[in-house]
């Protein structure tokens, strides 16, 4: 039996990724109600229209953070979810050195 069960509100950070999205999709197919933290309001244009129904059901509702990694950037976003997915990393391709990129090369 799965630990978290409807009518629960799941937090998805990083819902618009590859991974996110079929997390997204697999909640509300299991009837959970989803809250996904998008970086960006332009961002939530893909959910509303890959799960328009889930969106006008209210399943489906979305909080912007725009850095994962300032401070208190969730303080809103967890108040009155059940369960948190983090699926998010945080990336820049800005470097002031060339040992700074991770190149594995």
């Amino acid at each position: 039996m799965p630990a978290i069960q409807p009518p629960a509100k799941v937090l998805v950070n990083g819902s618009n990724g590859y991974v996110g999205t079929w997390m997204v999709r697999t909640l509300l197919y299991r009837e959970v109600s989803v809250r996904a933290a998008i970086q960006t309001e332009y961002k939530t244009a893909y959910f509303c229209k890959l799960l328009r129904d889930e969106v006008e059901q209210e399943r489906l509702e979305f909080v912007i953070v725009p850095d994962i990694i300032a401070p208190g950037a969730f303080d809103g976003a967890i108040k009155g979810v059940d369960a948190i997915i983090h699926a998010a990393s945080p990336t820049h391709l800005e470097a002031d050195d060339s040992d700074d990129t991770n190149d594995s090369r």
